[in-house]
Formats: C-alpha cells, sequence, structure tokens
C-alpha cells in the first residue's frame, strides 16, 4: 500500500497545496493524518481521479444540453 503526500498530489495535478487540502476537508479526497502531515492512499487518489473525471463530463454534458443529461 503506497501513500502520497500533498506535496506528492498536488504536483501531479499542478495545482497548489491549498486546493489539496480543500478537497480533503470537504471529505472528497480521503486522507489520513499522520502526526501533522496528511496521507493519501494511492489507490483512494486514483478512485478520486476517476470519479471527478466522471463528474467533470457529465457536468459539461449537461451545460450544453440546457442542462439535460
Amino acid at each position: 500500500m503506497k501513500y502520497m503526500t500533498v506535496t506528492d498530489v498536488k504536483d501531479r495535478w499542478g495545482v497548489s497545496s491549498d486546493v489539496v487540502y480543500d478537497y480533503i476537508a470537504a471529505g472528497r479526497l480521503k486522507a489520513v493524518k499522520f502526526g501533522r502531515a496528511w496521507r493519501i492512499k494511492q489507490s483512494d487518489l486514483e478512485t478520486f481521479e476517476r470519479n471527478k473525471y466522471t463528474e467533470d463530463a457529465a457536468e459539461l454534458r449537461a451545460r450544453r444540453t440546457g442542462g439535460f443529461v
């Protein structure tokens, strides 16, 4: 089981650490706190990325079709 740091995730996504922390705080990205540092299981990150891609695609389709999916 491989864990990633917030820095690993932010570098992978090309965003700031705040964006990653916001997803964790909102409960959308599963993470575990070890001491003062957050760790994200790689499998949870991959699940989040698959779901996020699906959500974004559905949102774009809805916008293009005037709210009808």
